[in-house]
């Protein structure tokens, strides 16, 4: 596809076609659009039509979702331009994508919860969409590593049936009181968490001491304002409309495509009342949890650990292992990661700084953190 040629001082036009709103990629690109002089149109949106229908367009951003949304289908079908899908539910569409780092946002939940103590974690799947598949596999598989009980608490069948979909608080609540207690939740994003949550309350479970939630996308509404302020995986929309604006970019200055989807790693999980507990059955444990979590910033050792939690290091070793499934180096290590990654994408400190600030010794460590954690360097994330 080749792009057409600017004359000196034209404006991009672009037409931002989204089949839903959300409003943090809006912001994203936008931020892109302004930084670069573009022309940003997203009549679409509004009317579902192009107004004015003759304009001519440099490019396109859609988030492709419904088969049965014809009008966007046709739009970028016979686009002459190049076009970035921020989503994967289309695989027919033959597009570049930048999509959420899926896998990392379900482990990142499960790690949250397995620090937590939770034994038994279940991840709530409502549909069979790709983001859902993903995000269930990365909570998987971290469960798994951590040698706790993984449970898929699917709703996949059950909301074929329109009266079971039509009273799923009710039908949500049955099947909760028939999974193990306490127990570690998941849900795909924010407002099937809140769902969770009004399900337990009429089922009589209490929000976080039997079930302990984990929503995604840290929306400002859902995430706050429910029955429960929810833990949050932020998967960093916002960072997904910018870079998929940057693609767009460089597409219409004529660069190949990448020949897979650029992924979009979360911003962090944000803590809040929904999973505010410790499920530790050792004592010392969760006092070595608790000391952990107020001075990871410090310079912490391992005898400052073990008299904190009341027991030798050796033994604050072994039981540490048993009870959270990994080493204390490993825990301090994935507490200074959240911290430095939210700083990286939520401040303008230098990486330097941030390093120092979130514990590591040195910006290199850190890096090398980062490099295990994510496969990127903070700089890239950033």
């Amino acid at each position: 596809m080749k792009p057409r040629k600017l004359k000196p001082g034209e404006r991009p036009q672009v037409l931002l076609a989204l089949e839903w709103y959300v409003h943090e990629i809006n912001v994203g690109v936008a931020q892109y659009a302004h930084e670069h002089n573009w022309i940003l149109h997203d009549s679409l949106a509004h009317t579902m039509h192009l107004m004015p229908e003759t304009l001519r367009f440099d490019g396109i951003i859609t988030l492709l979702s419904y088969p049965d949304h014809f009008i966007t289908r046709e739009i970028v079908a016979k686009a002459k331009v190049p076009v970035v899908d921020l989503n994967a539910d289309l695989p027919e569409f033959k597009l570049p994508r930048v999509l959420p780092n899926n896998e990392i946002i379900g482990r990142l939940a499960a790690e949250h919860l397995i620090s937590r103590g939770f034994r038994h974690l279940a991840y709530y799947q409502t549909s069979d969409a790709v983001v859902e598949r993903e995000r269930r596999d990365g909570f998987h598989k971290a469960v798994q590593a951590a040698g706790r009980e993984f449970i898929l608490f699917s709703a996949v069948e059950a909301y074929r049936d329109p009266l079971t979909r039509k009273n799923r608080l009710d039908w949500m609540g049955r099947e909760l009181m028939k999974l193990p207690r306490p127990l570690g939740l998941m849900s795909q994003f924010d407002q099937t968490a809140n769902e969770l949550c009004m399900a337990c309350r009429r089922a009589g479970l209490r929000v976080p001491e039997d079930v302990a939630i984990v929503g995604v996308d840290n929306d400002p509404i859902a995430a706050e304002l429910g029955e429960v302020p929810l833990t949050s995986v932020d998967s960093n929309h916002r960072g997904q409309g910018y870079q998929g604006a940057a693609l767009l970019d460089r597409l219409m200055r004529g660069e190949k495509p990448p020949a897979a989807p650029i992924r979009v790693p979360p911003k962090g999980l944000v803590v809040r009342r929904s999973t505010d507990i410790l499920m530790m059955e050792n004592p010392s444990v969760a006092a070595a949890l608790r000391y952990i979590n107020s001075h990871f910033r410090e310079n912490l050792v391992a005898g400052d650990i073990a008299r904190a939690a009341g027991v030798s290091r050796r033994s604050l070793y072994r039981i540490f292992q048993e009870n959270v499934g990994r080493s204390i180096t490993e825990e301090i290590e994935r507490l200074r990661v959240a911290c430095s990654q939210q700083m990286l994408t939520g401040t303008d400190l230098k990486v330097s700084d941030i390093a120092r600030e979130a514990g590591f010794a040195s910006p290199g460590r850190m890096t090398a953190a980062f490099s295990k954690h994510f496969g990127k360097r903070p700089s890239e994330l950033r």
